[in-house]
Parts: structure tokens; C-alpha cells; sequence
């Protein structure tokens, strides 16, 4: 969020959210201890398509600009939690799906490519 330039209150707001959180399994007759939560988002939290894109930011960053008048070799899309980088060559294209949370380690080339 810092590398993103958000204001240091909404960071510092986001960490209070999600430090110190907690929860409880119950079914039936049973519930249990309380277990800490150190990762994530509450399930329905308006705030994680929120920081999420802000997550994910650095993906739709990948592609390189153009400069000038030169054609497009590549372009990102991203659109809630699906992100594409299209590669563009001189004898046609391929797709680049990326799912996190295994960026950046993997990329999984689709077999969408034009050849």
C-alpha cells in the first residue's frame, strides 16, 4: 500500500483491521477454542475487493508501455480476481493467465495461442 502511495492513515487503518483478529468454529453442540486468524480477510468484508486490486496492482503494471506511434506487444487486463497478460508477436499472440496467489512464481500459459 505504501509503494502505492495510499495515505498512511488508510494503511495504518487496514493493519488495525486485520491484526489481532480472531474466531470460533461452532456446529452442533460443539464449539470450539478460540483460534488466531494471521492472514486474510473477514469472508464478506467489503473491504477485500478493495485491497485486493490494490494486491494485485503489480500485475497490471507487467506489460511494457508503448512508446510512440510503435504496435502494441503487450497488454494487461484485470477484472476483479482474473488478470491476462497478452503477449504479441509478428506472427501472432499469446494469452498469459495469471491467478493469484501464485504470482509471481508461475505463470500458466494457456493454449490460446495464435501462431
Amino acid at each position: 500500500m505504501r509503494m502505492r502511495h495510499i495515505p498512511g492513515d488508510i494503511v495504518s487503518f487496514t493493519e488495525w483491521v486485520l491484526t489481532n483478529r480472531k474466531t470460533q468454529l461452532k456446529f452442533d453442540d460443539f464449539t470450539s477454542d478460540w483460534i488466531p486468524i494471521d492472514n486474510g480477510i473477514g469472508q464478506g468484508d467489503p473491504l477485500s475487493m478493495i485491497l485486493y486490486i490494490i494486491y494485485s496492482s503489480d500485475l497490471v503494471d507487467i506489460a511494457k508501455k508503448r512508446r510512440g506511434n510503435e504496435s502494441l506487444k503487450e497488454l494487461t487486463l484485470a477484472f476483479v480476481d482474473d488478470t491476462a497478460l497478452v503477449a504479441i508477436g509478428p506472427y501472432g499472440g499469446c494469452l498469459v493467465t495469471v491467478r493469484l496467489p501464485e504470482m509471481p512464481d508461475r505463470f500458466s500459459m494457456s493454449d490460446r495461442c495464435l501462431v
